[in-house]
């Protein structure tokens, strides 16, 4: 993993992008503006579809924070942890997390996304050819 930090900001924000260059190791110039968490298009599917051609796919799923700990318990891997943060209330943000715990923000404030509930994880995997 290497950390790439996001260069648009807000509702056009391509922090998720920032994420999927930082596990990917490239540059965020080569990863296509998604426009995920927004409220039009199915960016999944545009992702899965861009990541297909590497052999990869992306999915995520919702677990429990008093959950984290247990699940992460034998599983080692750097992953996506979306949720909103103290900059706004209704857009989501993206970092990425190793463990369910964050290491790396690719917003230059780099406070993070605030505590919920649940967590949002996002993981790409290697597909069968």
């Amino acid at each position: 993993m290497t950390p790439v930090m996001q260069t648009k900001f807000g509702a056009i924000g391509n922090c998720f992008e920032a994420c999927l260059a930082s596990l990917l190791n490239m540059s965020i110039e080569r990863v296509p503006n998604f426009g995920a968490y927004g409220d039009e298009g199915d960016w999944m599917a545009e992702v899965n579809e861009w990541l297909s051609q590497m052999g990869l796919a992306y999915f995520e799923a919702r677990i429990p924070n008093d959950e984290i700990d247990d699940f992460f318990r034998d599983k080692d891997f750097f992953h996506v942890m979306v949720g909103h943060t103290n900059r706004f209330e209704h857009l989501q943000h993206a970092i990425v997390g190793r463990k369910g715990k964050m290491v790396h923000d690719p917003h230059p404030d780099g406070v993070g996304i605030l505590p919920t509930r649940e967590m949002l994880i996002g993981v790409v995997v290697r597909t069968f050819l």
